[in-house]
């Protein structure tokens, strides 16, 4: 009986640390990493956006049509932890992030533009 009630109490502990610890994960942490996008290139081809951020502050961007790849230059990023926020700083364009640590997605969603925002969803690639 007291090993029943020592190993419960021990699962419940070890379960509490690994939510506690998933929680506190930011959103610097989150990003780091490949995510993709389906969507449309400025001719309205179907094309696939893969963009890479690193530990850094850098990031790649590229897209691809299935038969050609275009990857621009490495650029920086800042995230603002209190705001949720990824601001892209050589276009000074911001996104609102909606994010969860447990999650394989971000909601971006074009800061600046109430009437018609330009929203992206990434997947973890």
């Amino acid at each position: 009986m007291k090993k029943s009630v020592f190993l419960i109490i021990s699962l419940f502990l070890i379960i509490g640390v690994g939510c506690k610890k998933e929680d506190s994960m930011t959103l610097s942490e989150f990003c780091i990493g490949i995510w993709q996008y389906g969507g449309l290139d400025e001719n309205y081809i179907p094309v696939t956006f893969i963009i890479e951020f690193n530990t850094s502050g850098r990031y790649i961007l590229s897209h691809t049509d299935g038969s050609n790849t275009t990857t621009y230059p490495e650029k920086a990023y800042t995230i603002d932890e209190k705001d949720s926020e990824i601001i892209f700083n050589e276009t000074d364009t911001t996104y609102d992030v909606l994010w969860e640590s447990r999650g394989n997605t971000m909601k971006w969603t074009e800061d600046g533009n109430p009437y018609n925002p330009t929203i992206i969803i990434w997947a973890r690639k």
